[in-house]
């Protein structure tokens, strides 16, 4: 899974993703258009924080299991 994928199946927002984790708006607009991948544990800690803490709106159990299948 890509962090595109990641912040759009979760509605993550990008600026709130920036503030909470001291990462730079411009760091994180690299890993959505595609022409940087952040390290596979930023993906996991955003996953963890955003799906499993439930910070996230709008997801069903269904769609937390398909994205928990597919970070395997």
């Amino acid at each position: 899974m890509t962090c595109k994928d990641l912040v759009t199946n979760c509605n993550i927002d990008t600026k709130a993703l920036s503030a909470k984790y001291n990462i730079p708006m411009r760091t994180i607009y690299r890993w959505l258009d595609g022409s940087r991948r952040p390290p596979e544990y930023v993906l996991l800690l955003i996953y963890d924080n955003y799906l499993l803490e439930g910070l996230t709106h709008g997801i069903t159990s269904e769609k937390r299991e398909e994205l928990a299948g597919r970070m395997e």
